[in-house]
């Protein structure tokens, strides 16, 4: 799975899942995480966008304005 810039690159993502309990409740917990290594200032967009044989998509932007300290 990986994610997209608008610049036509891409950055890899990990999918995770895990299941648990609450109490008594049998829960499931899925999510899709990723790395950015470190960025210059200035502003950038990262997507993930991405379906599954079922019917679950996602389709999600983060918008990162990034400032030197």
């Amino acid at each position: 799975m990986s994610g997209t810039e608008p610049s036509g690159g891409t950055w890899e993502l990990r999918e995770f899942s895990a299941p648990f309990r609450t109490g008594l409740t049998r829960r499931y917990a899925w999510g899709i995480g990723g790395g950015v290594a470190p960025l210059v200032a200035g502003q950038y967009v990262r997507e993930i966008k991405g379906g599954s044989t079922d019917g679950f998509w996602v389709d999600t932007s983060y918008h990162l304005d990034v400032q030197d300290l």
